[in-house]
This record gives C-alpha cells, sequence and structure tokens, in this order.
C-alpha cells in the first residue's frame, strides 16, 4: 500500500471532537498517517482520548485562518515530527463535509492512479477560476516536497473573510500547480454551485462524503436530499451523522429532516426565495 499524509483541517465551535470527525479520522487512519490541526481551543483530555490512537500528531488554537490556516500548521507539525520525504502521497483533507459515506480505499488509487503530481476528488470548472476543491485533494513527491509548494503552505496568512482565503489559497493552489506545468485530475466534476445544492445526485454517483452546509442551506430546503443520503448509508455511518447533527443543530431540526418530504422541502425553500426577494427590495 502507498504510505500516505494526511493533513486534516477542522474546526469544531464548541472546542469538541465530534463524533462525525472521530469516525472520519478512523476512517483515514487505516489508508495512511494523520495530523489534525484544529482552528478552535484545544479540547478536553477526554475528548483527545478519543483519536489518539488513530494520529501521528495534533494541534489545536483559534487562528481565524480558516482551513489553509489549519492545513498551514499541519504542515509545520508534520514537517517538525515526522520525516515528510518518507510519504509517497500529501493529503490536504477538511471536515466541511460528512463522511466517507463508503470505502476511501479505492478512490484514493484511483486517484494516484491517474499517473498525475496533483489530484481530487472534486473539480470545478469554473470559467475564469477553474480548481481543484480543497477539502480533499493529494500530491505526490513531484508536488509535496517542491520549494514552491513549501513556500505556499508556510506562507498562508490571516484574510479579511472566507471568500478571500478561497480566492487567495483553494484557486491560488490550482493556479500555482498550472504555473508550474502541473494539470490537476479529479474523479469528480461539480459546477459552480452543485456541490452544495445536489449533495444527493452526487452521492448517486459515487461521491463519498456530502458538504456540511447542505444541511441548512436555503433554509434547510435540502433536507429530502440529505435524507435520501441518509437512509443509503449504512447504519454505523447513519447514526453517527445524526447524532453529529443533532448535536450541531438540535433534535427538532434533525427530526425535520429524517421526516423531510418534497411539500415542506418545497415551502422552506419559498421561506428561502421570499427573504432573499425581502432583502433584495429593501
Amino acid at each position: 500500500m502507498a504510505k500516505r499524509l494526511f493533513l486534516f483541517a477542522a474546526y469544531d465551535n464548541r472546542n469538541s471532537l465530534g463524533s462525525a470527525l472521530v469516525m472520519y479520522i478512523k476512517a483515514l487512519s487505516v489508508l495512511g498517517d494523520v495530523v489534525l490541526y484544529m482552528d478552535n481551543e484545544m479540547p478536553q483530555q477526554q475528548d483527545v482520548e478519543k483519536i489518539k490512537n488513530y494520529i501521528k500528531a495534533f494541534g489545536a488554537e483559534r487562528h481565524g485562518e480558516y482551513d489553509f490556516g489549519s492545513y498551514k500548521r499541519a504542515y509545520k507539525l508534520a514537517t517538525k515530527t515526522l520525516n515528510v520525504s518518507d510519504y509517497d502521497y500529501l493529503y490536504l483533507v477538511n471536515d466541511s463535509v460528512y463522511g466517507p459515506l463508503h470505502p476511501l480505499n479505492n478512490y484514493l488509487e484511483r486517484m494516484e492512479e491517474f499517473g498525475g503530481t496533483a489530484f481530487g476528488l472534486v473539480y470545478n470548472p469554473h470559467r475564469k477560476r477553474p480548481h481543484l476543491q480543497s477539502w480533499f485533494m493529494g500530491f505526490d513527491k513531484d508536488v509535496f516536497l517542491a520549494t514552491y509548494f513549501d513556500n505556499f503552505m508556510t506562507g498562508i496568512q490571516k484574510e479579511t473573510d472566507k471568500n478571500a482565503v478561497c480566492i487567495k489559497y483553494e484557486i491560488g493552489l490550482s493556479n500555482l500547480l498550472s504555473d508550474n506545468g502541473i494539470k490537476p485530475y479529479a474523479l469528480y466534476v461539480a459546477k459552480a454551485k452543485q456541490i452544495y445544492n445536489n449533495v444527493y445526485g452526487l452521492y448517486k454517483k459515487g461521491l463519498p462524503f456530502i458538504k456540511k452546509s447542505a444541511i441548512t442551506r436555503h433554509n434547510g430546503s435540502l433536507c429530502l436530499q440529505v435524507k435520501k443520503v441518509l437512509n443509503n448509508c449504512d447504519n454505523y455511518t447513519k447514526n453517527i451523522l445524526i447524532e453529529d447533527i443533532t448535536a450541531r443543530y438540535g433534535s427538532t431540526y434533525t427530526d425535520s429532516i429524517l421526516s423531510a418530504n418534497h411539500f415542506n422541502s418545497t415551502i422552506r425553500y419559498l421561506k428561502y426565495l421570499s427573504g432573499k426577494i425581502a432583502d433584495t427590495l429593501k
């Protein structure tokens, strides 16, 4: 098996390690070594105990630099505590998604067999800013041991907002690869906001994650799609995701997802649209 290093960026406003995050870390630990860094205060020791057998290194601090700030810190932690050149592949992954909904080994092997030096699960073919989506992307040694990659990772700084981070670092990383003659590959293509709005369609195509923001996006009007995904998961995964959603949004909101139908999904979307129209008219 290829030797892999996963740099995992996470955030929890409760300063804890939720059940879904622990599940994700466990799944990755079977496939490679995990270095986790969280953009929140250090969780309680009893929380850290949940993952200590599944990670190589762990850090946490409220830095406010979003996922790329955690990628930077995980990268520095890895280069300090591990011999990074021993690895065949380095991955950047984050917890903006729920999953894995299917075993990941096949996905990793397919990406690594592309023959390219940079790859990911999802590519956004934006007309002006095409890019790999940074919540799951990987690189071989030609990239992650290159000086330009080190300069990029260590040079990440705090930006004004999340959109600025996406432009400078998510899109910027794809631009950097292109500037160095590298064409990235991806298993899936998701145009515009499809990764958020078409979670069930992408799941049917085999994508092993759904974006967490789908839970509340557009006034929760994607509830029926989320319900369909949950109902197609194995019981272990389904129960953990429901537990995590309940912890974040409460049992009433979770029950509304699990009981969703076309009617209440449509009503939620109409309320969202009416709110958008009202904001426009102000």
